[in-house]
């Protein structure tokens, strides 16, 4: 216990390399480069000392506790390129290196760090592999007649992936309904999805929507949805890991203040209440965070078109700007929030890969539709970092026999 306590106070003070940190600078270096969001990270505010690697004395007899099979955080080294190389294989046999393309679905609707961690991992690989990108939309300002004529007749549609694919998300499904109906003639790819039905009515009509595109592939980021997309919407499917995996690994933002860190669905906030948290922990969401500047910026912009429609044409280019850098900052703020705890807890499907992109040893268990456990079976069942419980009232008994 006295050398425990010794070890703590030594953590406050001072900041030593995890055993599985690489040996020289110029790895670290090499790393951060691999971070290619379009800006340099100075622009997200982190610093190179603070990297993924850098961990606390005081935290590691805690996290070789809860995480006894490997307490070190070198398989997720692996597991993060394993999954950018699937990505690469699938990509660049759909997508051939100088074509034109389109992407459409920028995320506008709420905080979601998630999405936005997505849209930037489409953006990289796009830039990455020289694709040129001709036109961007959300689903609120895509102009079909515009887009048409920017894409010409070769163009390749790409639809943004995420966990809207289906009749739980009713308005992104219409539209990628509409856009497949509207142009028959073009490759589609719709980016990594989890996809999921409730009502048989509504895979119905998507697959009679789908049914007759000769050239549309569905990516599904789970076993599950490879299936549905199969033998359910009857559309050529392949399996993909999620997008954001192609940012590769972040550096942490800033040292943890809180033991464990909570990051939980606020439809689940009631649920929570119920148990009683250790001390140390702290429990939020995505939606706790602050939009940044350019957030307010985008939105701003967004009800002018509404209220002046007329002068859409002068705000085209200035929306054009901006949605990168909303989900860079969204980015930012997801990094922040996570960098807060040693240990994560989440129902999340991206507090969890953006867990594993920091090196941040991460509790899961699975949300009300599913989709987290379908995920993690499917790619990150064997990471060293992750640790999978049934419940939140599993995860409290594992820091209760960890403590």
């Amino acid at each position: 216990m006295v050398e425990q306590e010794s070890l703590n106070a030594l953590a406050t003070k001072t900041m030593l390399p995890c055993p599985s940190a690489c040996a020289s600078a110029a790895a670290t270096k090499r790393r951060l480069r691999s971070f290619s969001v379009g800006i340099r990270p100075a622009n997200l505010a982190f610093s190179v000392r603070r990297s993924t690697h850098v961990c606390y004395l005081g935290a590691q007899m805690e996290i070789k506790q809860l995480f006894p099979n490997n307490p070190l955080v070198t398989q997720a080294e692996q597991v993060i390129p394993s999954l950018c190389q699937t990505i690469d294989e699938v990509l660049q046999e759909l997508i051939p290196e100088g074509s034109r393309c389109a992407l459409l679905g920028f995320p506008t609707h709420n905080n979601n760090v998630g999405d936005h961690a997505i849209w930037l991992g489409e953006n990289t690989w796009l830039r990455r592999h020289r694709i040129e990108l001709v036109y961007t939309c959300n689903l609120w300002t895509c102009e079909r007649t515009r887009l048409a004529k920017r894409l010409g007749p070769e163009g390749i549609i790409c639809l943004n992936g995420g966990g809207n694919f289906g009749d739980l998300a009713p308005v992104h499904q219409q539209f990628r309904e509409m856009i497949v109906a509207t142009f028959p003639r073009h490759k589609i790819i719709q980016f990594p999805q989890t996809i999921w039905f409730a009502q048989p009515t509504n895979l119905d009509r998507a697959r009679a929507a789908f049914a007759n595109h000769p050239k549309l592939t569905v990516l599904a980021r789970d076993h599950r949805s490879l299936e549905i997309a199969r033998h359910g919407l009857k559309v050529s499917a392949r399996l993909c890991p999620d997008m954001a995996f192609v940012l590769g690994q972040l550096p942490r933002v800033s040292r943890p203040s809180v033991e464990t860190l909570w990051v939980w669905r606020k439809d689940c906030a009631l649920a929570c209440r119920t148990l009683r948290m250790q001390p140390g922990a702290k429990v939020t969401d995505w939606s706790d965070g602050s939009p940044a500047t350019p957030v307010r910026l985008y939105r701003f912009l967004e009800r002018q078109l509404v209220a002046y429609p007329r002068v859409y044409h002068r705000l085209r280019q200035l929306m054009a700007l901006t949605p990168d850098r909303i989900s860079r900052a969204y980015l930012n703020m997801g990094c922040r929030m996570l960098s807060q705890g040693k240990v994560i807890v989440t129902d999340r499907l991206h507090a969890h890969i953006l867990s594993l992109l920091l090196g941040i040893p991460h509790i899961v268990f699975d949300d009300q539709g599913g989709k987290v456990k379908t995920f993690y079976e499917t790619w990150t069942k064997g990471c060293s970092l992750t640790r999978w419980v049934d419940s939140p009232a599993e995860a409290q008994r594992a820091f209760a026999v960890s403590g």
